[in-house]
């Protein structure tokens, strides 16, 4: 959570290389990317009835905000054990090789 009071999501675009028609292989990431959702209020012209739209935001960040964000956020990872929790280290090491694949991806 951010001082302006929006959650945002650190993403590590995968980059992609094609063999043939079906294979994929990962050969490194795009630099990362912070994503976030902005909720605003919007009236209907038909109804005038008031709902919600959501729209997501995208801000492209450097491998340096990346390493400095999972700094800040390592000693909370204990804490945060979930289904998605073994991804935190190989992005770790990610940020460390500004993207670059290491032995362990």
């Amino acid at each position: 959570m951010s001082s302006d009071g929006l959650e945002r999501t650190l993403v590590f675009p995968v980059r992609l290389s094609v063999e043939g028609t079906r294979r994929f292989e990962r050969v490194g990431y795009f630099p990362p990317q912070l994503e976030w959702f902005v909720r605003t209020p919007r009236i209907s012209h038909v109804t005038g009835l008031e709902s919600i739209d959501t729209t997501k935001r995208t801000q492209e960040a450097t491998w340096q905000e990346a390493r400095r964000i999972l700094l800040e956020l390592s000693p909370l990872i204990p804490q945060l054990q979930g289904q998605y929790s073994y991804v935190f280290p190989m992005m770790v090491e990610l940020a460390a090789n500004d993207g670059a694949l290491g032995e362990s991806a």
